[in-house]
């Protein structure tokens, strides 16, 4: 599994799904990322073949100590505001995403040291989400290393009916499999 590496049960903002560690993160926290997961792997042997990278469709999200701080490890007293549909504590849906973000005071920001994510906060709510940019790289990152491929979890997060993010239906999925080669081996 390459996601849930940060979240509420840690007492401090962090990101969902990071491709790569960030430059300042030393001993553990560098660690917590799909690149070194994938890494380990194929130094302990694995076939690249046979790794397939987990992306998630959805969000962790926190709730601030203080609104005034709000970027990477600020201080957390838990999990953010459940989702209209999700309706769990911590935890939104891509679409639920897009629907948060129509309200402009949202601020939105990229993490721009490699890691290849982003986090939105408004108040005491700071939220660790993937854009449609972040997928593609990690499709990338697939073909790039030879792996056996990429699967989403979960299926229902993506907005489905497209009513949500204003990129047709599914936007997630297709996305990422017409990056994908197809003519992927299929092991099963």
């Amino acid at each position: 599994m390459t996601y849930d590496f940060h979240g509420a049960w840690q007492n401090y903002t962090g990101l969902n799904a990071p491709l790569y560690r960030r430059f300042d993160e030393l001993d553990g926290d560098a660690m917590l990322n799909q690149d070194f997961g994938v890494a380990i792997w194929l130094k302990n042997g694995a076939p690249a073949y046979k790794l397939v990278l987990g992306v998630p469709l959805f969000a962790r999200s926190f709730v601030l100590a203080r609104p005034d701080q709000n970027e990477l490890h600020s201080p957390t007293i838990g999990n953010g505001t459940s989702g209209p549909f999700t309706r769990s504590a911590g935890f939104l849906s891509y679409f639920e995403i897009c629907l948060l973000q129509m309200d402009s005071n949202w601020q939105k920001r990229t993490v721009p040291d490699g890691s290849e994510s982003e986090y939105m906060f408004k108040d005491r709510e700071w939220i660790s989400y993937e854009t449609l940019d972040n997928i593609r790289k990690r499709a990338a990152y697939v073909v790039a290393n030879n792996l056996g491929g990429m699967f989403v979890w979960s299926l229902d997060m993506d907005d489905f009916n497209g009513a949500f993010c204003n990129n047709g239906t599914y936007p997630f999925i297709k996305n990422s499999l017409a990056l994908l080669p197809t003519n992927m081996p299929s092991y099963i």
